[in-house]
């Protein structure tokens, strides 16, 4: 007889929302100026646990949403 660990995969869906109210960091100098405006946008976190533990958390949603509302286009 052989055991094996519990491995679970869950997914969530959710919506991230926030308020740019300092500049963000781009790197290399640039920074994505605060427009004190609201984002929001769907995402989306699968989350991996063995034995009751995370060891792995992937997230996704849409970069080129999510920048434009940042730059407030």
């Amino acid at each position: 007889m052989k055991a094996f660990a519990a491995v679970i995969l869950i997914a969530t869906l959710a919506t991230l929302s926030n308020c740019t109210t300092k500049p963000m960091p781009l790197g290399n100098g640039k920074f994505i100026q605060p427009t004190g405006k609201a984002f929001k946008l769907p995402m989306c976190t699968i989350g991996h646990w063995k034995d009751g533990i995370m060891v792995e958390e992937w997230l996704f949603w849409d970069s080129q949403t999510y920048m434009n509302q940042l730059s407030g286009k």
